[in-house]
């Protein structure tokens, strides 16, 4: 009888304290219009000592460290009379964190408790299974299904033989560099083809001296004519503009031009199995299946490729 009155009370207790809760929330947003009215400069100023809108304060704003202004103003603090009530919370602030804190030390209630807790919070709140009972796993369609259809190819064997000619023209085409004329073809009696130059054209200045007289530079970098019949009378050298040409070689550009049926045939050989142009297939070397060959004694190395099952056809996935 006496466990179920304990039941019972504790039941009430909580009811009574949940709905002291509720009816505390009720009137604090019922305070609110009425104490946001006084959060204006007016209202302030007429409750707050000392407040401003431009306190000293604002000029910490970005300072590296507020150690120093925090020292200055406890230090002024600590001379202020006992009406000042701002420099009165500052100074009470900063000596209660100064005070020592009585050790906590592990064997406290309130960590055993605490530790407790998190050890088995289930001893503490009980089993909480089935209590979310209501949840469940949900499944949405992110996008619509999706075909996708492949297919593969009997590719040709190499030993059949294919036969085809493709054609490769090689047009070459000469220029010169910026400033050079050209390009200028010179048969070549020897190659029997066309040598192709451009004309590079340059410019420098020469020294030239009236007759009777020696061209020299002097020690100051002058270029000057000495007299041959008088040695002392020195005059200055005529500079003149010379024009020089030489022949330098054309630059080639080529470009490959093919003409080529055997893409078809082309296509239907795996990447990577067709030898390249011109070269047949090594001496010894066995068609294995579609599109694959390999050379058994082959010289001067033996030449390996991988193979793929013959007889693939069409297929749909």
């Amino acid at each position: 009888m006496k466990g179920s009155l304990a039941i019972v009370g504790l039941v009430c207790a909580a009811h009574a304290w949940g709905q002291a809760h509720d009816e505390g929330l009720a009137a604090g947003r019922a305070a609110n219009p009425t104490l946001r009215s006084f959060v204006s400069a007016p209202s302030a100023s007429s409750v707050v000592p000392g407040y401003t809108t431009t306190p000293p304060e604002t000029g910490y704003y970005g300072l590296p460290s507020l150690a120093a202004p925090a020292a200055t103003l406890l230090a002024l603090c600590r001379t202020a009379p006992p009406t000042d009530v701002r420099c009165q919370a500052i100074t009470t602030a900063h000596d209660s964190a100064a005070n020592p804190r009585p050790p906590l030390a592990p064997t406290d209630p309130a960590v055993v408790a605490a530790t407790a807790i998190a050890n088995d919070p289930t001893s503490i709140l009980g089993a909480i299974t089935g209590t979310y009972s209501a949840c469940a796993t949900q499944r949405r369609l992110v996008s619509p299904a999706t075909f996708d259809q492949q297919s593969c190819y009997d590719y040709y064997r190499r030993a059949q033989n294919q036969l085809c000619q493709k054609t490769l023209t090689v047009q070459v085409d000469w220029s010169c560099p910026a400033g050079d004329t050209g390009p200028n073809a010179t048969f070549n009696p020897v190659t029997g083809v066309n040598d192709y130059t451009c004309t590079e054209t340059t410019t420098r200045i020469d020294y030239t001296c009236p007759v009777g007289y020696d061209l020299f530079v002097a020690t100051t970098g002058e270029k000057l004519c000495r007299e041959q019949a008088n040695p002392t009378n020195t005059i200055p050298a005529t500079p003149v503009t010379v024009t020089v040409t030489r022949e330098v070689a054309a630059i080639a550009t080529e470009t490959d031009l093919w003409d080529n049926p055997c893409s078809g045939l082309e296509a239907r050989v795996p990447p990577g199995l067709l030898p390249p142009d011109g070269a047949a297939l090594p001496t010894g070397a066995q068609a294995l299946g579609p599109g694959c060959w390999t050379s058994v004694n082959a010289r001067p190395a033996p030449v390996r490729m991988p193979c793929r099952r013959p007889g693939a056809s069409t297929a749909r996935m």
